[in-house]
């Protein structure tokens, strides 16, 4: 019966998915579109011309794909494969965004790509002979599933850029272990999340590469650059050879295998998988102060004039109505994205929208103008607090965590443990606020059916040993890594086996249950936080044990945020008339493109929305000027790739799950029709 929902399950709705100062730098960033635009008039459409070119080749890069050796796991999904291939289809990213890691307009990523590596000739068979020069022999190592993987001590060079909450990658408790476990020394590579794309962008471009690349979200249009080119290391038929828990993943969620396979059909990096129920609605949530809201009296806003009414009580009470913080470099505010929802389905990553088959950037139609018309609205009348467009995640907390109270009535943030500290009181004072409804009724929630994030695992034509690489990459997807390596940390110290009338999320007997909040929700050195291939399904995030008492125990937050996401999801999209955009993998030639004008068309956006939203930049006098600003750095050509690369997919007929398919209950319909 398992098994046959798991095969009813790829064949449905999931068969591929996966994947978060106003004014300051606005001049470097004007010079840089600039610039930009001047390029792309001197080119003269060549950038499109290039585009329909390589979309003609398409089916040559198919054709041409070598066969593999078909044994055993491989002949089970031999079909598959050839499909995908046929299909052109490629898989999911991280955050659903597919911007591109290396700086965009630099000549870098173009001359590592097709230039030269290791002195040889990185295109057609010189790409194949390095791929066969990295691959190292298999002798000496165990069997598979086996550990040690070596008798002798493996030592392999790794970049990584670890989460800011882990205190020493190197001294991490789990890498002490795991070394001990499988006697593969690692010599990691660190550099801050911040510093993640300056770094990678210079490793890629110098052809300064270590073995391995760990958990850096290398894009996929890194991907179809580096991987053809011979930088990356095509790892199918390691995992034919090696894989135990990686194939045990395929079995079970069967869009695995379709979602990291590339354009030209090649496996060029691991994923992590995490079929987070929460994570597929937070990219726009706001949570409202029902402390304050209580002793004022209020009721809950559910339209745009309500919320307005709601701010201006708050305002008159001295509180500091609506606040926020500034996105990561290249997104979309939440706030913005928030209440732009209220007119138009807004993704703050990518910002992108499928309309009756038909590809759109949200940020660019009439609808979002008005958007941010009603948001300039509530800017002007001292309803949005100026800070929320230029204070980090930090200063926002520091604010709300007053010691003298906490003022701020709404907030927009990822949870409410960003807001307060869940070791705290504070943090108990907010609960979601559902999205408000706009003039015209529209009324979405930012969703995200796609829990795939690719690029977190790749090998490079470093490796000495690729063998040895990706068996211990493997054991990284079994539910006893889940637990000790991505989330949790030791048994008996950070998490114990649930006991008997310990229930999980769904009232069903728990699996597991957490020690240390402190562990895995603050600063911690016994596990890697999240960063790094892993698969996490919804049965096993859901089993759980959801904590002891109501869901405002601080070791009962992610069982709260699953109780706010039931409410959540009759907001999304209806996935049939409106749909999110898929994480899907583009070709060679496409990829190149979109690393070249993606970071210009976030950096014009970025230019002007929060302006607009700030009043300081003219809505009706602008809008005009800040399409052509698009325009100029190609988004057409960039709609025209996306909406090629939808086309050729898997996506286009599928219809996600809105959460786990076999959890014991039925998830409302959408409202948005």
């Amino acid at each position: 019966m398992k098994m046959a929902k798991m095969a009813q399950r790829g064949q449905m709705t999931r068969a591929v998915r996966d994947r978060q100062g106003v004014s300051a730098g606005l001049s470097a960033q004007a010079v840089r579109l600039e610039q930009a635009a001047h390029a792309a008039r001197a080119r003269s459409g060549q950038g499109a011309q290039g585009a329909r070119a390589a979309h003609s080749v398409n089916g040559t890069l198919v054709a041409r794909m070598a066969p593999r050796p078909k044994t055993g796991w491989a002949l089970a999904l031999a079909a598959l494969v050839f499909l995908l291939a046929l299909a052109g289809c490629g898989g999911a990213g991280g955050n659903g965004d597919a911007a591109a890691t290396t700086a965009s307009g630099g000549t870098g990523g173009e001359n590592a790509a097709t230039g030269t590596a290791d002195g040889g000739n990185a295109e057609g068979s010189g790409g194949a002979a390095l791929q066969a020069g990295a691959a190292g022999a298999s002798g000496g190592l165990s069997g598979v599933n086996e550990f040690p993987i070596s008798a002798e001590k493996i030592t392999m060079s790794a970049f990584i850029a670890p989460n800011a909450l882990i205190e020493n990658i190197e001294t991490n408790e789990f890498t002490k272990w795991y070394e001990e476990k499988t006697n593969v020394h690692i010599e990691w590579d660190a550099v801050p999340q911040q510093a993640r794309l300056e770094r990678l962008n210079l490793i890629l471009a110098a052809d300064d590469l270590p073995e391995i690349i760990f958990g850096a979200s290398v894009t996929k249009d890194d991907e179809m650059v580096y991987g053809p080119a011979g930088k990356f290391i095509d790892l199918t038929p390691y995992i034919e050879k090696h894989g135990y828990y990686i194939k045990e993943m395929y079995e079970k969620v069967p869009y695995v295998l379709s979602g990291i396979t590339a354009a030209d059909g090649m496996i060029y990096s691991l994923p992590q998988v995490n079929e987070c129920f929460h994570c597929m609605y937070d990219g726009t949530r706001n949570w409202i102060n029902s402390k304050l809201q209580g002793e004022l009296g209020l009721k809950t806003p559910t339209t745009t004039e309500e919320f307005r009414e709601y701010l201006r009580s708050l305002k008159s009470a001295g509180m500091i109505p609506y606040s926020g913080s500034k996105p990561d470099a290249g997104y979309m505010n939440r706030l913005v994205a928030f209440l732009a929802n209220a007119f138009i389905y807004t993704d703050p990553f990518d910002g992108l929208l499928i309309v009756d088959g038909e590809v759109q950037a949200a940020y660019a139609r009439p609808e979002f103008r008005e958007a941010l018309k009603y948001i300039n609205s509530l800017y002007a009348e001292g309803l949005i607090d100026p800070a929320a467009f230029t204070q980090t995640d930090d200063e926002l907390k520091q604010t709300v965590e007053n010691p003298d109270g906490n003022r701020v009535g709404v907030a927009s943030s990822y949870y409410f443990g960003s807001l307060a500290s869940l070791e705290g009181e504070r943090h108990k004072e907010f609960d979601i606020l559902y999205p408000v409804a706009g003039p015209e009724g529209v009324q979405y929630t930012h969703y995200n059916p796609y829990r795939q994030s690719t690029g977190q695992f790749v090998v490079t034509n470093r490796a000495k040993n690729v063998d040895a690489a990706v068996k211990w990459a493997d054991y990284l997807f079994s539910d006893d890594a889940a637990v000790r390596y991505i989330e949790c940390g030791r048994e008996g110290y950070e998490w114990r086996r649930a006991e008997d009338g310990e229930l999980d999320f769904y009232d069903r007997p728990a699996a597991r249950a957490r020690i240390d909040t402190v562990a895995y929700a603050e600063t911690t050195n016994v596990h890697y936080y999240q960063t790094g291939p892993s698969f996490r399904s919804f049965d096993y995030r859901e089993s759980w044990f959801r904590g002891a008492g109501d869901m405002y125990g601080k070791d009962a937050y992610e069982w709260r945020l699953h109780v706010y996401t039931l409410g959540q999801t009759k907001y999304r999209p209806d996935m049939k008339r409106l749909r999110v955009y898929p994480p899907v993998y583009t070709t060679e030639a496409d990829s190149r493109e979109l690393k070249r004008i993606t970071s210009n068309i976030k950096d014009q956006r970025t230019l002007y929305v929060d302006a607009f939203a700030t009043g300081q930049r003219d809505i009706d006098a602008e809008w005009d000027a800040y399409i052509a600003g698009l325009e100029a750095v190609e988004l057409p050509l960039y709609l025209e790739i996306k909406q090629r690369a939808y086309d050729a997919s898997l996506y286009k007929d599928s219809i996600p799950e809105p959460g786990n398919p076999d959890a014991p209950i039925k998830f409302d319909d959408p409202v948005n029709k």
